[in-house]
């Protein structure tokens, strides 16, 4: 192990040359229910989540990529919600700019432009009984994720960040009953921006993968 670790930062590291193709993203699934003695309702909730990312190696050491995202989120018998489904689709652009510190080790800043919008459908215990409502929404993110990457060989890297450290945000709701009149619509806007080490941004640790890299 001290060898390895010895001979990965003393030879000759991984240039990200380009014309290379730099492969990312993410899978995610999860599936959670509790069970509440005494109560009828025993919530349950399913997501799943799909993240993939390409990018090209435009100069050395500069990647210019594409991300797509989809989520599905499923819950049930929570509190007053009786159903809730929404499901996510959304896409942007990514820039990164690895800068070399020794041998194989790099430090990034990636800049992010995001666009998603979300559809939501439920039924809500009222005093009146069960109401459906519906629910619309849009957003436009730009963020900063800084991190360090470490080049395994020339094409695997070893990497850990933080995700939307910097971030500047903007999205539109629209919420109403399914068998309503216009006028029962509720309509909203918001706007954010700021540095977080807590809420807004996610600490990781994950592998990229550089194919035709000539490094």
């Amino acid at each position: 192990m001290i060898a390895f670790a010895f001979s990965l930062f003393t030879t000759a590291h991984a240039q990200i040359k380009k014309g290379g193709i730099w492969l990312g993203g993410s899978v995610g699934y999860s599936e959670t229910k509790t069970d509440n003695p005494g109560t009828t309702t025993d919530p349950k909730s399913k997501t799943i989540g799909v993240y993939p990312a390409i990018g090209f190696v435009v100069k050395d050491n500069l990647v210019f990529g594409i991300a797509l995202n989809y989520n599905n989120y499923k819950t049930e018998d929570n509190a007053y919600i009786k159903e809730q489904k929404d499901k996510g689709f959304g896409g942007g652009v990514f820039l990164r700019q690895y800068v070399p510190i020794v041998n194989r080790l790099y430090i990034f800043g990636q800049l992010n432009a995001f666009y998603g919008s979300t559809r939501s459908n439920w039924t809500q215990n009222d005093y009146s009984g069960p109401t459906k409502y519906k629910k619309t929404s849009w957003a436009g993110n730009l963020t900063v994720s800084p991190g360090v990457s470490v080049a395994i060989n020339k094409s695997l890297h070893l990497e850990t960040g933080f995700s939307n450290l910097f971030y500047a945000s903007y999205s539109k709701n629209k919420q109403s009953l399914d068998i309503s009149a216009p006028a029962s619509e509720t309509k909203s806007s918001s706007f954010s921006m700021g540095a977080s080490l807590e809420n807004a941004s996610t600490f990781y640790v994950g592998f990229r993968f550089l194919l035709n890299n000539k490094g």
